[in-house]
């Protein structure tokens, strides 16, 4: 960036669209590269202003494929910089200053002349800046709004069916959902934009800080409606991809590309909840719970497969990601049920073999703990009864005790292989980091 040179050009002046998004593109490459330099990271890091007003400026073009390159960038920077302090002003973000731009770059993509596919990416920025700490959310009023207003619209609508609304004279019409100035008029509309609103309220929970309390309540105030939506959700991409006793009305409409880009954040978030109350998926599924936490292993083992047979020994965000959210599941009672089904744990075996052989040491580590969950977590459900019998040996007296928390010897002996497989696992991992162990004795001489 030189200095004496205009940052961006204004939309009269006579450049090609093609070449603005050309430099956005080429933005956004060095912000995605420095999320792995350190020098980058720092030396960009001084031209923040210079990122956010060409942001600002795109987010003002009448091209939707500009605006949208525009979010993304301002995004990104969010991303990267939101929680970084202002090195003349440690009490402040490094962002502060640039807020108003960020902002102002948001709101018009809910006006009339946005669209869909804008308004989507631009509520997705709107909940990195809500819980980035760049400023209390009490002077984020605009953006609070747009989110807030937005699930209340679409927690109210039936996405399968249109919603009517009683006109004049008693006469029926259809009502018109809107987010923003912006009408939603199909039912595949309605959808798309719902998940983004729900994925917008997903990371708010994922990537908030616990301390913010303004936060918090924020969240804890739409809590209980959340919480039924990320469910449906899951449960309709997994109708929608692996088919189910139930069937989506509208399946021609739904774009199951919208849920792909999304599962994963809705998955982390329900594994955050389960972590912090176990007892909700049984309260709010019954006796759907342990269908749930199948269809959850499922996509998981499905998800991890993929990405490890594209990647090799490339480690992606996505798989540590899934696994510590699997750690997070498994520690249910219905989740060691499931897992030590014969053919299900015959699968997962085999993929922990193949992740463990492949992977470098960033990922060994979540794919121990999870064995470690499953086994010690085997010896925790509360299934059985045992009854036996102590005796006092002073006092001679006997004491019938009763214990929930631990298996029959005859459950064990029929799991025995399982835990020893379970076992191998974590040694494999042990003998790749330490190979002179692996078959032999260790010389102390």
């Amino acid at each position: 960036f030189d200095n004496s040179l205009p940052v961006m050009v204004m939309e009269n002046e006579p450049v090609s669209w093609k070449f603005k998004l050309f430099i956005l593109d080429l933005l956004i490459q060095y912000l995605l590269n420095a999320k792995r330099d350190s020098r980058l990271f720092a030396f960009l890091s001084t031209k923040i202003s210079e990122f956010v007003r060409i942001g600002f400026i795109c987010s003002a073009s009448n091209l939707i494929r500009l605006r949208i390159s525009a979010l993304k960038l301002l995004g990104l920077i969010i991303d990267l910089y939101g929680r970084l302090k202002d090195p003349l002003y440690p009490e402040a973000s490094i962002l502060d200053q640039q807020q108003a731009q960020i902002i102002t770059a948001i709101v018009p993509a809910f006006s009339r002349d946005s669209n869909l596919k804008l308004a989507s990416e631009a509520i997705i920025i709107a909940s990195k800046l809500v819980c980035s700490n760049i400023t209390q959310i009490s002077k984020l009023n605009r953006v609070v709004k747009i989110l807030t207003a937005a699930l209340e619209e679409f927690s109210l609508a039936n996405t399968n069916s249109s919603s009517i609304e009683h006109g004049e004279g008693g006469s029926q019409k259809k009502k018109i959902l809107k987010i923003g100035e912006i009408q939603v008029l199909t039912i595949k509309s309605q959808n798309q934009i719902k998940i983004a609103v729900l994925q917008a309220w997903a990371r708010m929970k994922i990537q908030g800080d616990p301390a913010d309390k303004e936060l918090q309540e924020l969240l804890s105030k739409y809590i209980n409606i959340l919480i039924p939506l990320w469910l449906y959700s899951l449960r309709d991409f997994a109708m929608l991809k692996y088919g189910g006793d139930f069937i989506v009305p509208t399946g021609e409409d739904v774009d199951l590309a919208t849920y792909e880009n999304c599962w994963l954040d809705f998955f982390q978030v329900i594994g955050i909840l389960v972590e912090e109350d176990p007892s909700l998926l049984s309260n709010l599924l019954g006796e759907e719970y342990g269908e749930f936490i199948l269809i959850l292993f499922g996509q998981s083992m499905e998800s991890l497969i993929k990405t490890s047979s594209k990647n090799g020994l490339k480690i992606k965000e996505e798989e540590i990601l899934v696994l510590v959210t699997l750690n997070r599941l498994l520690r249910l009672d219905v989740s060691t049920k499931v897992i030590f089904n014969d053919n299900i744990f015959v699968e997962f075996i085999d993929l922990m073999d193949r992740l463990i052989l492949i992977s470098n040491p960033s990922l060994k580590f979540p794919l121990i703990e999870l064995c470690q969950t499953i086994f010690e977590n085997y010896f925790k459900t509360k299934n059985n009864t045992i009854t036996s019998e102590s005796a006092d040996v002073e006092s001679g007296d006997k004491s019938v005790t009763t214990n929930k928390n631990f298996k029959t010897e005859e459950e064990i002996h029929a799991d025995v292989d399982k835990l020893f497989e379970l076992l191998r696992i974590n040694m494999l991992a042990i003998i790749q980091l330490l190979p002179f162990i692996k078959d032999g004795e260790i010389n102390i001489d």
